[in-house]
């Protein structure tokens, strides 16, 4: 797991780390597409629901409205790389995003303190929900007509 040192409340798992010469550091994320697997690349990134599109220079990109999107933004955050190597059928290199991060990471700490530290110290959310299921089976386990008038 990578955390970014400055912001500890980001903690990730990208699939593995590179590095090279022309690129510098970076990250690896790799998904499996296997719904689209009877279907060529292009195909497959034309596709609405698919997390691929192809530019007008015929280079595939992740798609900004896809959940893999932050997901890849916040691995080259946690691991202090530039890109990550994006593993589908072919590699496709995505840049991080400055203005993402600058957007999000905000939210993400307000979030991690007023709602993970917070549940992670007091398993508040847990022990209510134990209870909600408690008072369930107890509201099961009386007789159906014991709210009658």
């Amino acid at each position: 797991m990578q955390g970014a040192c400055h912001m500890n409340f980001i903690v990730t798992s990208p699939n593995g780390l590179v590095e090279c010469a022309c690129h510098g550091k970076g990250c690896s994320e790799i998904k499996c597409t296997w719904s689209h697997c009877d279907k060529t690349v292009q195909e497959a990134a034309e596709a609405p629901e698919t997390c691929l599109t192809v530019t007008s220079d015929k280079s595939l990109k992740l798609k900004n409205s896809h959940t893999y999107f932050p997901q890849v933004q916040l691995h080259t955050e946690a691991s202090s790389t530039c890109y990550c190597n994006f593993f589908t059928a072919l590699p496709v290199i995505i840049t991080k995003k400055e203005s993402f991060m600058t957007r999000s990471l905000p939210k993400l700490k307000t979030f991690s303190e007023k709602c993970i530290v917070p549940e992670l110290i007091t398993k508040r959310l847990r022990e209510k929900v134990r209870v909600q299921g408690f008072i369930k089976d107890l509201l099961n386990a009386l007789p159906a007509d014991i709210f009658k008038t």
